[in-house]
């Protein structure tokens, strides 16, 4: 079974302010090596499943983007440092969820086009799959009202 400290170092340290007014340090955590995580966690390796285009991380989230490496990061990142300012609360749930139990999240790319986005959260929907997806864009909004 994975462990997800067997993959992370102590970062930074920085000071905050806590909700009381409390000043108090807060030490970020990092990523011994980002490959290894995304490949040991997520299956993906950007030489072999390319690195652009709509994807599909398990059977709950469909992104496009022209990183994908980059963006499954951005994705990751604020669940490790236990960040309370995340867009997509049901994601970062399942993340913390995932990475707290030892479960793979596997990613596929579905296309290198990234117009069909919601054509294929439209499918997944469709088919029943539980998509957290948050309708940020006019595209995701339609998408979902088509459904």
């Amino acid at each position: 079974m994975l462990d997800i400290n067997d993959y992370l170092v102590r970062g930074n340290t920085c000071t905050r302010y806590n909700e009381f007014g409390v000043q108090v340090e807060i030490r970020n955590w990092a990523f011994r090596d980002n490959n290894t995580f995304l490949k040991d966690w997520m299956l993906f390796d950007k030489k072999i499943n390319g690195n652009n285009g709509v994807y599909m991380i398990g059977d709950f989230y469909i992104g496009q983007t022209q990183d994908l490496r980059s963006r499954l990061l951005r994705h990751i990142k604020p669940v490790i440092i236990n960040s309370k300012n995340q867009q997509n609360q049901d994601l970062s749930n399942i993340f913390r969820y995932n990475l707290s139990n030892g479960l793979v999240m596997p990613v596929i790319i579905l296309s290198k086009r990234h117009d069909l986005e919601q054509y294929y959260i439209n499918k997944y929907k469709k088919l029943n799959y539980p998509l957290v997806n948050k309708a940020y864009g006019i595209g995701i909004k339609f998408a979902l009202e088509v459904i």
